[in-house]
């Protein structure tokens, strides 16, 4: 059974070490390693719900090799 998410649990002294600091700094790390924002990102519809995936076939959320800012950065 989990334990349920106190305010300790929750706490600023649980963050990974890259998370410390400025958080303008952690939010760049954190957005620099997905594919948010790239060209070849895709918008298909299964059983009725909008799903974003990628255009060449790489898992979606990791950014790959095949990153290109395009249409939907920003």
């Amino acid at each position: 059974m989990r334990k349920p998410k106190t305010a300790a649990y929750m706490s600023s002294a649980n963050l990974p070490q890259y998370m410390w600091g400025d958080p303008a700094y952690a939010y760049e790390r954190v957005e620099g390693a997905t594919c948010r924002g790239c060209g070849w990102i895709v918008r298909v519809h299964v059983a009725g719900q909008p799903v974003d995936s990628c255009g060449k076939g790489r898992r979606f959320g990791v950014r790959c090799r095949h990153y290109e800012e395009g249409k939907n950065a920003g």
